[in-house]
C-alpha cells in the first residue's frame, strides 16, 4: 500500500510539474524563470486567529512548497 501511495504521489508531482511548465513557458529556461517570479510574488501569511486566516496560511504554504518542488524538478531536468 505504501508503494502504491508513493508511486501515485510521484505521478501527481510529475503531472503538476508538467502542467506548470506548460502554462508558464515555451521552453524550460523560461518556465523556470517564470516559476521563480511567481514564487517571489506568493502573498504573505496573515496573522490572526480566524479560521479563514488559518486556511489562507495553509494555502500559501502549500502553494509555496509546490512551486519550490516544481522549480527544483525543472532545474534538475534542465541539468540532465
Amino acid at each position: 500500500m505504501f508503494r502504491l501511495l508513493t508511486e501515485e504521489a510521484r505521478g501527481d508531482r510529475l503531472a503538476i510539474d508538467a502542467l506548470l511548465a506548460t502554462v508558464v513557458g515555451d521552453d524550460l529556461p523560461s518556465a523556470i524563470e517564470r516559476l521563480k517570479e511567481v514564487r517571489e510574488n506568493v502573498p504573505p501569511r496573515k496573522e490572526g486567529r480566524k479560521k479563514a486566516d488559518h486556511i489562507w496560511n495553509d494555502l500559501v504554504e502549500r502553494v509555496g512548497e509546490m512551486l519550490d518542488t516544481a522549480i527544483d524538478d525543472l532545474v534538475k531536468l534542465e541539468e540532465a
